[in-house]
C-alpha cells in the first residue's frame, strides 16, 4: 500500500545503476530497481529505503523469467 511516493524514482535509478554495474544485465537491474522503489513507497521518508538483503529476498521469493516479444519489422 502506497504511503509516501516521494523519492521512489531516485531509489529506482540508484538501485538500477548499482545492479547494472554489478551484473551487466539491464533486465534484472530494472527488476531490482522496481522492487526497491515499490518497497520504498510503503513507508514514510527514508525509513522506506529497503536493504539489499530485503530486495534480494523478495526477488528470490517471487521468481521472474523475462519473456521477450520479437519485434516485427514494418
Amino acid at each position: 500500500m502506497e504511503v509516501d511516493p516521494t523519492g521512489a524514482g531516485d531509489i529506482f535509478t540508484t538501485a538500477f545503476l548499482i545492479r547494472l554495474e554489478e551484473t551487466g544485465d539491464p533486465i534484472m537491474a530494472a527488476r531490482f530497481g522496481n522492487v526497491a522503489a515499490s518497497m520504498s513507497v510503503e513507508h514514510v521518508g527514508t525509513t522506506g529505503i529497503p536493504t539489499r538483503q530485503a530486495i534480494l529476498a523478495y526477488m528470490e521469493a517471487h521468481p521472474f523469467e523475462p519473456t521477450f516479444v520479437e519485434q516485427t519489422k514494418f
